[in-house]
């Protein structure tokens, strides 16, 4: 929870290398040539929609849970 709170402040601050920073630098480090899975994670590296991320991450930990109880 803390780390993803400061992961979406930090991405409201665009003067402080934001979202549109942080999308440009990683499409230009990345080469979808060279590394192609790399590449095709940019969409979810660089999204802003918070929400879906917690709401991801919370789900990978649940379920994890729910795999270790059984």
């Amino acid at each position: 929870t803390v780390g993803h709170t400061l992961e979406e402040q930090a991405a409201l601050r665009p003067e402080d290398g934001g979202p549109t920073d942080a999308g440009t630098l990683h499409e230009a480090v990345v080469e979808a040539g060279t590394y192609p899975h790399l590449a095709a994670t940019l969409p979810a590296l660089t999204s802003t929609d918070f929400t879906a991320h917690f709401e991801f991450g919370l789900r990978l930990l649940l379920d994890g849970l729910r795999a270790v109880r059984r």
